[in-house]
């Protein structure tokens, strides 16, 4: 006696590829509004705060550090710099990027403990994220109570521009630019 079908493409008008579904499907995204409402009861955090920062190869280091990221309550994304780019240099001088995250509870705790790592969180602009206009690791991150530390690997655009300290970088094709012009 043959097992269940592995292959359901000649069931098409079941799958979610036609976008029509069975005729007991009241609408054709009641799937989507379902994995959503899902998602939404598995959200650990309502909001997270976002920081944009340029730092270099020893703040990185003392960063990413996973039980002090624990017990301070933050997670990170970070992008190292070429070397031969602005705002970077070889070794210890090498710049990175980072996306420092926390909730907003954590802002207390949060700033004397980057402060003791060479930190000082008042140089930096802090957004609001929210679940529902955010990146894919910002995402991941409403969906974890532990702290992640993450290498970014994204392929990023030349003209992706990032904002730091009042100036416009685009540190992948190494330029800079003031707020008030070239």
């Amino acid at each position: 006696m043959p097992g269940p079908p592995t292959n359901w493409s000649h069931h098409a008008d079941l799958l979610r590829d036609l976008g029509h579904g069975p005729p007991w499907r009241a609408s054709p995204d009641i799937l989507d509004d379902l994995e959503q409402e899902q998602l939404a009861s598995m959200r650990v955090h309502e909001t997270l705060l976002r920081r944009v920062m340029h730092l270099r190869t020893p703040e990185i280091r003392k960063l990413q550090d996973a039980d002090y990221m624990r017990e301070h309550g933050y997670s990170v994304l970070a992008s190292p710099l070429s070397e031969d780019l602005p705002f970077s240099g070889q070794g210890s001088l090498r710049g990175h990027v980072a996306w420092v995250y926390s909730e907003p509870r954590q802002e207390k705790r949060l700033w004397p403990a980057m402060q003791s790592i060479g930190i000082n969180l008042e140089d930096f602009h802090v957004v609001e994220v929210k679940p529902d206009s955010c990146s894919s690791f910002e995402a991941e991150l409403f969906l974890t109570s532990a702290p992640v530390f993450r290498w970014d690997t994204d392929v990023h655009s030349p003209t992706e521009a990032i904002q730091l300290r009042g100036c416009t970088y685009w540190p992948w094709a190494g330029r800079l630019e003031s707020e008030g012009g070239a």
